[in-house]
């Protein structure tokens, strides 16, 4: 055992940190993806009103509503903790942006065209230069104004916050990387009360217009959930938490009583005020099931969300997630003023998911997966890894004696 290794142990335990060649892969976290991908899907067909009856309206609403905004708390916690997980020693920043950019953007901007051609010569709505101009250098989220938030596919606003994450990962990785392991959790326990901050002071905020079937103005509804900077604190909180469990640090809770607390959060959710429901409610059960499931995927402990069939629908849902609202929208279109009861409706809507699985299936394995394999990597990177690969193997050699040679 290294010295470096040596000096970072779990807490009450002999367990050395978790070094870059001990690094597991993390198949829990994929396959859960796709069940809050899932939630989105639900909340959003909730609010699209399918249904005749009222009280079926109501019902499925109250239980599918905080799926939409529990999925998103997730994809950010998610994203700050995988993208630290798997960050690779003296990686250059250009080839860090590069991956990132054709791992999100081609798929997006399919969408985005496919929203702009629904919403603009099947629905007729007025298409707006402006707005898509936002969309298609995602920017959509900086706006103030709403309706550029929401404009041609609705949760693409999410990929705005997302572009942040990403150009300013690189800094907070450095910064993250010099909190001393003994003091990861006070750190962490700062930034959820950062979190919890946020809609807190929201009241102190000029008050902003009404939305209808909301709780939350429209500044509210703006700075909770969808300002950048603000969802950047979400992203901060997954890496503080990837930290932890590559730092062997304790864990509060196992996997299975971190969803216990996200269930709880869940139902609470519908008891506070909804500006606490966005992020606040839910983030330290999410970020304690995130590092719990980690922790038991780098031991090699399968879980009910770890095989095939759920990872690959966790590869798809990124591209689930894009072309999921369009598929319901353009149902909720064609129905018009028509709506069905509740077999006819619920069936309507197991086709629609269906049919989003579809879509998303071809999206990635069209787009998603091609452009990352062709042109994640400059040329120059390529040749270098095939030079490696073609060259002898040296001897593992000490360091000492490696950089003295």
């Amino acid at each position: 055992m290294s010295s470096a290794q040596a000096t970072v142990r779990r807490e009450g335990s002999d367990s050395p940190a978790v070094t870059g060649t001990q690094k597991r892969k993390l198949p829990s976290l994929t396959g859960m993806r796709f069940l809050c991908a899932a939630m989105v899907f639900a909340m959003h067909s909730s609010l699209l009103a399918f249904f005749t009856s009222k009280g079926t309206t109501t019902t499925w609403t109250s239980i599918a509503y905080q799926g939409g905004y529990t999925g998103v708390v997730y994809f950010f916690i998610l994203s700050g903790f995988v993208l630290t997980w798997s960050a690779r020693a003296g990686d250059r920043l250009g080839a860090f942006w590069r991956r990132r950019f054709f791992k999100i953007y081609p798929a997006y901007l399919v969408a985005l065209i496919a929203g702009m051609v629904l919403t603009t010569f099947v629905q007729g709505k007025v298409f707006n230069r402006k707005w898509a101009v936002l969309d298609v250098l995602l920017l959509q989220s900086w706006s103030s104004d709403g309706n550029a938030r929401w404009s041609y596919n609705p949760p693409l606003w999410s990929l705005s916050a997302e572009a942040l994450f990403y150009l300013a990962f690189p800094l907070l990785l450095l910064l993250i990387n010099k909190v001393r392991p003994e003091r990861l959790w006070a750190w962490t326990i700062g930034v959820i009360v950062a979190i919890v901050a946020v809609p807190t002071l929201l009241p102190l905020l000029p008050p902003g217009d009404a939305m209808p079937g909301f709780d939350l103005t429209t500044t509210e509804a703006w700075v909770a959930n969808q300002l950048p900077v603000t969802r950047l604190l979400d992203f901060v909180l997954g890496i503080f938490m990837a930290r932890i469990v590559l730092t062997r640090r304790r864990l509060p809770v196992g996997l299975g009583g971190a969803v216990a607390l996200g269930v709880i959060g869940y139902w609470l959710a519908g008891y506070v005020p909804e500006r606490f429901a966005v992020t606040a409610i839910m983030a330290v059960p999410l970020a304690l099931v995130i590092a719990a499931a980690a922790v038991q995927d780098s031991d090699g402990r399968p879980s009910w969300v770890s095989g095939r069939v759920a990872v690959w629908l966790g590869e798809i849902s990124y591209c689930f997630y894009l072309v999921h609202y369009l598929v319901l929208s353009s149902a909720r279109f064609w129905l018009g003023e028509r709506t069905l009861g509740n077999l006819a409706g619920f069936a309507t809507l197991a086709g629609l998911f269906l049919v989003s699985v579809v879509a998303a299936a071809l999206l990635h394995h069209l787009v998603e997966q091609p452009m990352m394999k062709h042109f994640s990597r400059s040329r120059r990177s390529k040749a270098e890894a095939a030079e490696a690969a073609a060259a002898p193997a040296e001897p593992d050699l000490p360091d000492k004696i490696r950089q003295a040679a």
